[in-house]
């Protein structure tokens, strides 16, 4: 028996302070998911109850969706090896051993390893993939309604952008607050979660390695964004707010943030939740890739 598969997985909740010793597995080269980003699990491990193991050179990550535990495919060391740790884990805590993988190199070394593993599909985990050049460009006959849209916004306001620095912090989060104020009434666990994750965040953007900016309109901050790297090629983009009474801000902010993140060559703007309004409105940017997402079951459990 290998040693290592004698050894069972110790997980436990992320914290900030993790950052550094995790960020070498998070950023592997080649993967392009929000999976990979320690921010974005900062910013949701309470609602999915992330934890994470790190042994023996293995980055293993568990969340809870909806009562499932889930298993992200191991980062960094050998896969098969974690793989069977994984197995070993759920089999002494009764769970089934979920695997949860976004396409790449390591999902495809996972089919290659576990073909007979039961496969499902997740159209509403697909995450799009753009070409920062693109959004900064918008160029042709596909872009025509934004660039449409930003031509509106500077006509009617004189708008002007900045990044998010110690000196407009407190405006950005007052302009969150409002945001959230508008959308009080379909308030619910997950808006409440990104409200208080979006404060969290940007006051420890320094050492989480975020950056972000916002649209100012006649002194006043309308609509901000922020993000952090996934690899030395990806940037993925976690949170974009506009205030709903300024027609035109989400496609200026949207601009003028991909305008300034080079030389990242891709953004990763997540999900759309299965929400048919933000499905729309990601794929009217047209991504470059639209990557998929999967769950993975040994075949002789019941998905």
């Amino acid at each position: 028996m290998n040693r290592l598969l004698n050894q069972s997985l110790l997980f436990q909740t992320p914290q900030y302070e993790d950052f550094m010793n995790l960020k070498p597995y998070l950023s592997a080269p080649g993967e392009f998911t929000q999976e990979f980003s320690f921010v974005n699990m900062m910013m949701w491990k309470r609602e999915y109850q992330d934890m994470f193991s790190l042994q023996d050179g293995q980055l293993i990550i568990k969340m809870i969706d909806h009562g499932v535990t889930i298993f992200s495919l191991p980062l960094g060391g050998d896969l098969k090896t974690g793989i069977e740790k994984i197995c070993n884990y759920a089999a002494e805590n009764g769970v089934t051993p979920q695997i949860w993988a976004a396409d790449g190199p390591r999902l495809r070394e996972f089919r290659a390893l576990f073909a007979d593993w039961r496969e499902t599909e997740h159209r509403d985990g697909f995450e799009y993939i753009y070409r920062r050049q693109d959004l900064v460009d918008l160029a042709g006959k596909k872009y025509h309604a934004k660039r449409n849209h930003i031509a509106a916004f500077s006509k009617q306001f004189d708008w002007s952008y900045e990044e998010i620095d110690d000196e407009n912090l407190e405006e950005v989060l007052a302009m969150a607050r409002a945001w959230y104020l508008e959308r009080a009434a379909e308030m619910d666990e997950t808006m409440e979660t990104e409200c208080k994750a979006v404060r969290e965040v940007l006051l420890r953007r320094r050492e989480l390695d975020v950056r972000g900016g916002l649209i100012r309109v006649e002194g006043k901050v309308v609509a901000f964004t922020f993000g952090s790297p996934i690899n030395g090629n990806v940037f993925d983009v976690h949170v974009e707010k506009a205030l709903g009474e300024y027609a035109g801000a989400y496609p200026v902010i949207n601009q003028a943030f991909a305008s300034r993140l080079s030389p990242f060559e891709f953004l990763n703007r997540e999900d759309d939740l299965g929400l048919e309004g933000l499905r729309r409105a990601k794929l009217s940017y047209r991504p470059a890739i639209l990557l998929g997402k999967y769950s993975f079951v040994p075949k002789e459990e019941r998905l």
